[in-house]
């Protein structure tokens, strides 16, 4: 891990960060994120978000206990973030508000990918310690957790989609002509 002690510890300063902040966003919004009448769409906004963020913390947290490395919590993090897939797939698709459940789809899809990446890199490291661009992989992947966390939490508070599937519907559809979704947006 030697290069990237400092590259951990910005990464969980800065996840631990955007915790803090989702959790306030949540205490000021809590009917509309986890309410009766919450959509699902916003449940499912804000559990990604904060299973995004927080996985990037745990991760580089562990990286950061001597003897610890990376082996062991992106193993237990990809289990983690691929039971999540599945449980957020199946609300998705079982959900009487999925009119756009694509969306939601999309970024839960993406999260589980990255999922199994972090599982392969901790099976690879687990066999080869040494594994060259390990480390670097595994860096690019709490990079790409933190910035899915960021665009899920930026639209749960109301926030214009900033991601790549929006911009593809900008493309398709035009700026101004996107269908309207169920609440508005």
């Amino acid at each position: 891990m030697g290069d990237f002690t400092a590259f951990y510890a910005a990464i969980a300063g800065a996840s631990g960060a955007l915790v803090g902040l989702l959790f306030v966003a949540a205490s000021v919004s809590r009917e509309d994120m986890f309410g009766e009448n919450a959509s699902v769409r916003n449940r499912a906004r804000s559990s990604l978000a904060l299973t995004a963020l927080v996985t990037p913390l745990i991760v580089a947290l562990f990286a950061l206990i001597p003897g610890i490395g990376l082996r062991v919590p992106l193993l237990v993090a990809g289990i983690g973030g691929i039971l999540f897939t599945a449980a957020a797939i199946r609300r998705v698709v079982s959900s009487r508000d999925s009119r756009h459940g694509w969306r939601q789809l999309a970024f839960v899809v993406g999260f589980g990918v990255i999922s199994i990446v972090e599982v392969v890199i901790g099976v690879w490291l687990q066999i080869d310690p040494n594994l060259p661009n390990g480390a670097a992989v595994a860096a690019a992947m709490l990079v790409a957790l933190v910035g899915v966390g960021v665009d899920r939490a930026w639209e749960l508070i109301g926030g214009r989609a900033t991601s790549f599937v929006s911009s593809i519907t900008d493309v398709v559809y035009g700026e101004h002509e996107r269908p309207a979704s169920p609440d508005g947006e």
